[in-house]
């Protein structure tokens, strides 16, 4: 420093000087340091908590590459080019469509029964329970299910020596390979090749699922993604506990992958080969027929020796022919799309239109139809169901009655099919008819309610008639059969028939029109076997194959021998014949899709009714009833379809007798004194109920057993 003269100076003066002190900064915080120490020994004691207890998970990948399988090149025409339009073989490959069918519940239902992941097995340590695929050391078989919708597990406790085992807190011993029989299952354990053999873990939990429930489990672990937007590679993860189970998944869910589409390619192929062959032997024969035209054309015209005609006409007849020829085979091919189209197993398949035709608006309608087959075909393929309603089998029954009808009417009746419960779907058709001069007009299902009374209105001069329908008026009448009567006749034979009394029976819905046949099936089994019950299952749908498998082979597991049914499809039967038992079916003869398993069906026969309703309105005598019409056996409403050769003799005079007694009113299935399982009378004696309680009928009588799946 400098003093006022410019002079340096010393001076005792210390300066300010700025910054942290360390020794300072720990002295004030060192009474803290418990805290710290608390604060970091948490923190290692969850650590070592969340690494001790946290199940580990593995994330396996891999890629498949979707291949285009058409080829190119050369200028040529190839065969794929000849049926592109079919859906064979397609230009570009949609990624999407491919990615939905990879991670929908569909394919993975192939890999969980190709895999036998219904079954998952545990290991249960001291910590942590854990999946142990494919190293299980017992095997789960399953003998018998009580209910095939509802999973189950079983913990098991091995001795050492793994010759026996207990069930959860039950000290019974039960040997390895001994049935088990429990309230849910019954199943054996049976010895499986297994390093935990050699361990002491002797905890298991044992697993079985529903294959739906088992398929939608294991998709959740399925992740799938294009490897980028310029290939044709699609790249697969799975993430699980189990790094084994994770890699067999996804290798498995890529074979049946590629078999699927095989078997697709397949099918298609044998269609196109079916086709080609039919037009192979057209060709064949139409060769042989060639030559011998031309020889008669010749000896017709006697000009074949005139050498100056000869040179001229034939130059003219070979154009002429191969012109006839060419159109001859066009319209040869049309008339083999057109059978081949009006095939019912061809319904919603693809048809060829590339061999040889030429018409531009044929083609043009086809390659629109095989667009549409193949956009249902995705979806079907992407996890889709197909849910027909009640009214499918009616129409398929009124399409048998119009057949029918056109013999003994003498006329031919148009109609059209496939046609929604809409008035926008069900207006356009009935007013075409109507333009066209037709005067009666026949309706098949419950949705057409409401548009036919409107139509109804619109011309009183056209008759309309409606199965199951509910809208009735001066022109409209809506019909409907007693099938309780029919039913009642079905449960004779399976009293007649079964062996145990015990029979079963699988409905749609708990009401009126269902629990009215329930009733009147045990009603004619109890006359032929007074000790016979029915145990009923309603499965809440009309048209549902899984659920009416899943009931029917539930009541198979129970002992039942004979099974009746109120649903659509003929599932019931072939379970019954799978299983070895027998059955009664609804709707039409189903003997056709169960024959050794089927006794006798209750059927649809609407063409007896309506050949008399159409008599009337043609002679001017129709009147309609303001409640519709109801229709017992007698006027041609149902029937039963009987018998198979299982039934006895004297079981089926029976039956047939019941039924005469039915059409000539000595019979009345709901004829008093009838009272329910609770006790309380519902039919007085010398009475029959009414139709108004007959339609609201909410009760079951003694010897019926409900459930509802």
């Amino acid at each position: 420093m400098e003093n006022e003269n410019g002079y340096p100076y010393l001076s005792n003066k210390q300066e300010d000087v700025s910054g942290i002190n360390p020794k300072e900064f720990l002295l004030k915080y060192l009474h803290y340091s418990w805290l710290f120490a608390i604060c970091v020994l948490l923190s290692l004691v969850g650590a070592w908590l969340y690494l001790r207890y946290k199940k580990p998970t593995y994330s396996v990948s891999s890629t498949l590459l979707i291949r285009n399988d058409r080829e190119r090149g050369g200028g040529a025409i190839s065969s794929q080019d000849m049926f592109s339009d079919i859906g064979l073989f397609q230009s570009t490959t949609n990624k999407q469509n491919e990615m939905l069918i990879l991670s929908s519940r569909i394919m993975m239902e192939r890999v969980v029964k190709s895999m036998g992941l219904q079954k998952r097995y545990f290991v249960v340590a001291n910590v942590k329970t854990t999946d142990i695929y494919p190293d299980y050391p017992l095997e789960l078989e399953v003998v018998r299910l009580a209910d095939s919708s509802k999973s189950f597990s079983v913990p098991v406790h091995v001795s050492k020596d793994w010759s026996t085992f207990t069930i959860g807190e039950s000290k019974q011993q039960y040997a390895v390979g001994q049935e088990v029989v429990l309230p849910h299952a019954t199943f054996r354990l049976v010895a499986h090749p297994s390093s935990y053999r050699n361990l002491e873990y002797r905890e298991f939990v044992l697993q079985w699922l529903p294959l739906m429930d088992a398929a939608n489990y294991y998709t959740r672990g399925l992740v799938v993604n294009p490897a980028n937007d310029l290939s044709n590679v699609l790249s697969l993860s799975y993430v699980h506990e189990n790094p084994i189970l994770a890699s067999g998944i996804l290798n498995e869910l890529m074979k049946q992958y590629n078999e699927a589409g095989i078997e697709d390619k397949n099918e298609m192929n044998r269609k196109i080969l079916s086709f080609i062959n039919d037009r192979l032997y057209l060709v064949e024969n139409q060769l042989d027929s060639v030559e011998a035209n031309l020889q008669r054309f010749r000896t017709s015209r006697d000009i074949i020796n005139l050498p100056v005609q000869s040179e001229m006409y034939f130059s003219n007849i070979n154009s002429l022919t191969e012109n006839v020829m060419q159109q001859e085979g066009q319209l040869r091919v049309v008339a083999l799309l057109e059978d081949y189209i009006n095939k019912p197993e061809n319904r919603l398949a693809l048809v060829p239109s590339t061999l040889g035709l030429t018409d531009p608006t044929l083609i043009e309608l086809v390659v629109a139809y095989n667009k549409l087959v193949r956009d249902r075909l995705a979806e079907l393929q992407t996890g889709a169901t197909v849910n027909n309603p009640i009214v499918k089998n009616i129409e398929q029954n009124i399409e048998e009655a119009r057949v029918k009808m056109e013999k003994a009417l003498g006329m031919q009746i148009p109609y059209v099919e496939n046609i929604a419960e809409d008035a926008a779907q069900i207006t356009p058709p009935a007013e075409k008819f109507i333009q066209r001069g037709y005067n009666i007009i026949i309706g098949t299902a419950f949705g057409y309610s409401d548009t036919f009374k409107e139509l109804a209105a619109k011309h009183p001069e056209v008759a309309f008639l409606n199965a199951a329908g509910t809208t009735n008026g001066p022109n409209l009448q809506s019909f409907y059969g007693r099938t309780y009567e029919s039913q009642y006749l079905c449960g004779m034979v399976a009293g007649g028939v079964s062996k145990s009394g015990k029979l079963g029976f699988v409905g749609a819905n708990p009401f009126g029109i269902v629990n009215w046949t329930v009733n009147a099936y045990e009603l004619g089994a109890e006359k032929l076997n007074p000790k016979a019950t029915v145990t009923a299952v309603f499965i809440g749908a009309w048209n549902d194959p899984v659920k009416e498998r899943a009931a029917a082979e539930a009541l198979a597991d129970e002992g039942i021998d004979v099974i009746g049914q109120h649903v659509d499809t003929p599932t019931v039967q072939i379970v019954a014949q799978e299983r070895k038992i027998h059955g009664t079916g609804h709707h039409r003869d189903l003997r056709e899709f169960a024959p050794k398993a089927t006794l006798c069906s209750s059927a649809w026969v609407w063409d007896k009714y309506l050949i008399t309703e159409i008599k009337k309105i043609q002679a001017g005598n129709w009147v309609t009833s303001p409640y519709g019409d109801f229709i017992s056996i007698k006027d041609g409403g149902t029937d039963i379809a009987c018998c198979s050769a299982d039934v006895p003799k004297d079981v089926v005079d029976k039956v047939m007798a019941a039924r005469q007694e039915i059409i000539d009113g000595k019979l009345h299935v709901y004829a008093g004194p009838i009272k329910d399982r609770d006790g309380k009378e519902r039919v007085p004696a010398g009475k029959v109920i009414s139709d108004a309680d007959l339609w609201k009928m909410d009760w079951y009588i003694p010897g019926v057993i409900t459930q509802k799946k």
